[in-house]
C-alpha cells in the first residue's frame, strides 16, 4: 500500500496537472476501437491550460500526492438544474492515477471525495461519461455504484 494524500490543486499544480491529462488522454486514445473524438493534443494547450485554471477556480479540482509528486487527479463540477432537470448534479471530469499507483484505493477516494461534495451540497446525481470500450473504467464506477443510464451516440459526418 502506497502512502498519498489528496489536497486541492493550486495555480501552481497546473503544468504537472496537463501533463497528467495528456498521459490520460494518449491511454485512452489506444483503448478505444473506433475513432477517439478528443484533440491529442488537447491537454497541454492554452484551452487545456484555462479549462484547469477554471476548474481550480471555480469547481473542483484534486490532485492526488505520494510524497512532494503528483501522481493522479479528479476534476469535478456541478452542473445546474435544468427545468426539465429532477436533480442538479455533479459531474466528473476525469479520474486519472498513474499506472504504476493503481490498485491501492486512491481512485477509490477519489470517489469518496466527490460522494462528500454531493452531500455538502445536497446534490442526489454523480455522473462520469466513459469511453464505451473502457472497460476497466465501467467496472471500477460499477463497483462504486455508478450505473450506464443514458448511452450517447455519435456519427461523424
Amino acid at each position: 500500500m502506497v502512502d498519498y494524500i489528496i489536497r486541492n490543486a493550486e495555480l501552481s499544480d497546473l503544468k504537472t496537472i496537463q501533463n497528467l491529462s495528456q498521459e490520460f488522454i494518449e491511454q485512452e486514445n489506444e483503448i478505444v476501437k473506433g475513432e477517439y473524438m478528443t484533440s491529442l493534443n488537447w491537454a497541454n494547450s492554452d484551452a487545456g491550460y484555462q479549462n484547469y485554471k477554471r476548474n481550480i477556480e471555480h469547481d473542483y479540482l484534486f490532485v492526488v500526492c505520494v510524497e512532494k509528486e503528483i501522481i493522479g487527479y479528479m476534476t469535478c463540477w456541478i452542473n445546474k438544474k435544468q427545468d426539465w432537470d429532477i436533480y442538479k448534479t455533479l459531474e466528473i471530469g476525469n479520474i486519472y492515477v498513474k499506472k504504476e499507483y493503481r490498485n491501492n484505493g486512491i481512485g477509490s477516494k477519489l470517489i469518496e471525495k466527490a460522494k462528500n461534495i454531493c452531500r455538502e451540497n445536497d446534490i442526489k446525481v454523480m455522473e462520469i461519461k466513459v469511453l464505451h470500450d473502457n472497460e476497466s473504467a465501467k467496472r471500477f464506477y460499477k463497483k462504486h455504484n455508478l450505473r450506464e443510464y443514458m448511452i450517447t451516440q455519435y456519427l461523424k459526418i
